[in-house]
């Protein structure tokens, strides 16, 4: 079985019952995804109460969240599904990407400050740098030059700007794939 897009590692049931309802209730929150962003966050909140650490759940709440303009609640969803799966690449650059918008929505280094905790956490965490953390390296390194930092500072802009659509494509794929099963 292919592991979601939020997961490093397959989630552990107590019965295949409660698998079974699980997934049937994630098919139906990710339809609703697809379809109205209110109601799919009801019915992941629904989830979160049965299922308080499901880093799947946590994830999915913080995409809503954040599509629904609540940057700082998105951050905290994000930050706990990272906690409750360290070695996730997708909720680690989703947390990054989230950290780097409220930064300069709110126009606060700390959210910056926050995005390079979190590449640093996940390089050490897992030992693999991905491509959107190649910035991070050369600056622990001290390599960073002015211009590249200008660079990615431009680079920010344009991933925000894309970000204000109104879904990762990434994560409707997943949606729609959930909902299909």
């Amino acid at each position: 079985m292919q592991l979601s897009l939020f997961l490093s590692e397959p989630l552990v049931f107590s019965s295949e019952s409660e698998e079974k309802e699980y997934k049937a209730l994630l098919a139906q929150a990710c339809q609703l995804y697809l379809e109205q962003r209110e109601k799919a966050l009801e019915a992941f909140s629904r989830m979160e109460q049965r299922w308080p650490e499901n880093p799947e759940v946590l994830a999915w709440l913080g995409a809503i969240h954040k599509d629904l303009g609540n940057l700082d609640l998105a951050i905290e969803y994000k930050e706990h599904a990272v906690r409750v799966s360290p070695k996730s690449e997708f909720n680690s650059k989703s947390l990054f990407l989230a950290l780097e918008k409220a930064g300069v929505a709110h126009q606060d280094l700390t959210y910056w400050d926050r995005a390079l905790a979190e590449a640093q956490r996940f390089l050490f965490t897992t030992g693999k740098a991905s491509v959107a953390y190649g910035y991070i390296i050369k600056e622990m390194n001290g390599e960073l030059t002015d211009e590249e930092h200008a660079k990615h500072l431009e680079n920010i802009e344009k991933r925000i700007a894309h970000l204000e659509k109104p879904y990762v494509p990434e994560i409707t794929r997943s949606a729609e794939e959930i909902a299909r099963n």
